[in-house]
């Protein structure tokens, strides 16, 4: 069997910033959250005030968050195993 390549298609990669490979749009999300105490217990502001902040809809900015942190959680998490990991092979 042969095959022949006509084209190839490699979409850009999505900009990230910083150490935990946030896009910008989330990094600046997090931010404005945490500033304005979103992440305080108990809360000092809530989602739709930082959506208004933000010129998106609170859904929108629950489903940016969400991503964020899931890219933050895999990204400590699988950083702390991988040093684990080489810690263990050094002993």
């Amino acid at each position: 069997m042969t095959v022949e390549l006509k084209r190839l298609y490699a979409p850009e990669a999505p900009t990230v910033d910083g150490q935990f490979m946030l896009t910008p749009k989330q990094r600046v999300a997090l931010t404005v959250a945490l500033d304005a105490g979103y992440f305080d217990v108990p809360r000092r502001a809530n989602l739709s005030e930082l959506a208004e902040q933000l010129d998106i809809t609170p859904q929108a900015l629950s489903k940016r968050l969400r991503r964020a942190h899931k890219t933050m959680s895999r990204y400590v998490l699988t950083a702390s195993s991988r040093a684990t990991e080489r810690d263990k092979r050094r002993d």
